[in-house]
């Protein structure tokens, strides 16, 4: 069965940027860049909104990524690795299940990580919370529904600054 999993860095008040054009390898610490990596190497599938692709692209160009965008009414196949999609057009886990992905990454931006968790597609969480706060930015999430409760797998400290990894899992109603 498909696992989807969440992959992000906050900072301690929330935020995935302070605004749409940071890229979060300018801010984040490399332990969390290593676990970002590591967890990316495990992964079958990537599920990211079009202004972070844009953002991470030469990094992402590695990954098979479905790269969720408005302008496409049917799946629009770019290169090997990118594949555009419309949520409101082609349902995520149809998608997902014909690829045959088992572990499935979900890595935002805000649209992208409300739009899985309001689908109910998440299974997990792994947010990095950096020990540094922007005051304003962009939201963790862009939009939920429902409020998503969560069960604290794990918290491990990562390096010395304070950067923490929190993992969760999502309770499934």
């Amino acid at each position: 069965m498909a696992r989807f999993i969440l992959l992000a860095v906050t900072s301690a008040d929330g935020f995935i940027a302070r605004n749409a054009d940071q890229h979060s390898f300018s801010w984040s610490s490399k332990e969390d860049q290593r676990h970002f990596l590591a967890m990316m190497g495990q992964m079958d599938l990537s599920i990211i909104g079009r202004a972070s692709y844009d953002l991470h692209e030469e990094e992402m160009r590695k990954y098979p990524c479905l790269c969720l965008t408005g302008k496409v009414t049917a799946p629009q196949k770019v290169h090997d690795t990118l594949t555009l999609v419309n949520p409101a057009h082609t349902p995520l886990a149809d998608l997902v299940a014909h690829s045959g992905a088992q572990q499935i990454a979900v890595l935002g931006g805000a649209q992208v990580y409300s739009t899985c968790m309001n689908a109910g597609l998440v299974d997990e969480v792994y947010q990095t919370i950096e020990p540094i706060y922007f005051g304003s930015g962009i939201s963790l999430f862009g939009g939920l529904e429902l409020p998503s409760e969560l069960s604290l797998v794990s918290i491990k400290q990562l390096n010395e600054r304070g950067t923490l990894l929190a993992h969760y899992q999502r309770n499934k109603r």
